[in-house]
């Protein structure tokens, strides 16, 4: 009974991460009618940054070390996060929100396809399965030979793939680095990639901008609170497929600002990507009893 407990609990962490990953994408495209996205990632980045650290610090439990932090494995990890954040979030400012965020789902389908290229992992027929019916759905959702073909496609599906090389590197971080030590130096990270890339552009945000930006921050540091919560007191076979609800939210939420109508195509190839994630999440799934580990989204 405890385990049916945690396990409600965790998909109720997720589903919290998920409402703010996806209020987060919202405020995002809203500031980029004005700012560029290299410069929200480095002010909302400041700020996410400042929160962690501050929550971190009075939690307490966590202290600092230049061997975690700098860790080359987390710092890698890290430069891949930061790949998968600008080229999702400039196809968030650029496409339908709906778009951008079911295409960033395909990052497991390439987890699959690269496990299988560079780890030599066994590729059975139901993950292979599972690859042909998310490409399928990722070409229907795309529709690259249609009139609404675009080149900012490419930007969710390359943050998939960089997603999908971060998680093969997240397997060869060390198990005495703690999940507080990626997740600051990701951020950082972040935070300097966009102030690199903020360079000769950076302006102060009006009021309206910098209270955006103190929303994003805070939504950000929400999710990864809420996703690293769930995954440490549940079943990662029971709480991950719950993460596709997103698909979903991203479309109520493009229908009721943007008033973006996904076509049946799109809907019938979002349903493809979830059914082919939530597959791999049950053939990845470890034992019944065994509790899943610490996840980083």
């Amino acid at each position: 009974m405890a385990a049916v407990t945690d396990n409600l609990r965790a998909a109720g962490f997720v589903l919290g991460a998920i409402a703010f990953w996806a209020i987060g994408d919202t405020v995002v495209k809203l500031l980029a009618e004005t700012m560029s996205v290299p410069q929200i990632v480095f002010l909302r980045g400041l700020v996410s940054v400042a929160l962690v650290v501050l929550l971190l610090a009075r939690a307490g439990g966590w202290r600092p070390s230049r061997q975690t932090l700098a860790h080359p494995m987390v710092l890698l990890r890290g430069l891949f996060e930061v790949g998968t954040v600008f080229t999702y979030l400039l196809g968030v400012a650029n496409l339908p929100l709906a778009v951008a965020n079911t295409l960033i789902f395909t990052s497991p389908l390439f987890g699959v396809a690269l496990g299988g290229l560079v780890l030599r992992e066994r590729l059975g027929p139901a993950r292979l399965g599972a690859v042909a019916l998310g490409f399928a759905g990722m070409l229907l959702v795309t529709d690259p030979l249609g009139a609404a073909a675009s080149w900012w496609l490419a930007f969710p599906l390359a943050g998939a793939v960089f997603q999908a090389l971060g998680d093969l590197l997240t397997r060869r971080i060390p198990q005495h680095v703690p999940t507080d030590s990626i997740t600051i130096t990701t951020l950082a990270l972040m935070t300097l990639g966009g102030g690199i890339g903020s360079i000769g552009s950076l302006h102060l945000p009006t009021p309206g901008e910098a209270g955006l930006l103190l929303l994003g921050a805070v939504l950000v540091v929400g999710a990864y609170a809420c996703y690293i919560r769930a995954f440490r007191i549940g079943e990662m076979s029971f709480a991950a497929p719950f993460k596709y609800a997103s698909i979903p939210l991203a479309m109520l939420t493009g229908w009721l600002v943007w008033a973006d109508r996904p076509s049946l195509s799109m809907l019938f190839g979002a349903a493809l990507i979830i059914m082919a994630g939530i597959l791999i999440v049950w053939q990845d799934r470890p034992g019944d009893a065994q509790p899943a580990g610490v996840g980083d989204p």
